[in-house]
């Protein structure tokens, strides 16, 4: 989570913080403190701050590297069995010689 303060003036964007700049509360108070000093309203600015919560997960670069978004689902595409445990008996990824004819 993350603070970001965004400075217009006269109803048009002037600056903001960057992301991750800002990571706390005391941190947006005092910023804030010193920002209300010199971005008065009298002067035509607005202040507004943003709390930003965020998930994020690492992503596995052999995937980002093939080009796919999320991993392959690793159950078998037929029987839908989880790899390491045989196969639905009349599976078509069960080996040939355990298959029913």
């Amino acid at each position: 989570m993350h603070y970001e303060i965004n400075v217009s003036l006269h109803g048009r964007h002037f600056f903001a913080t960057a992301p991750r700049s800002i990571t706390t509360k005391e941190e947006v108070r005092a910023v804030l403190a010193e920002f209300d000093k010199v971005f008065t309203e009298a002067r035509g600015f607005v202040i507004m701050v943003k709390e930003v919560r965020e998930e994020s997960e690492y992503l596995r670069l052999d995937l980002l590297r093939a080009g796919l978004d999320e991993a392959p689902d690793p159950k078998c595409a037929y029987c839908g069995q989880t790899p390491g445990w045989p196969h639905s008996p009349g599976c078509k990824n069960e080996p040939a010689s355990k298959q029913f004819r």
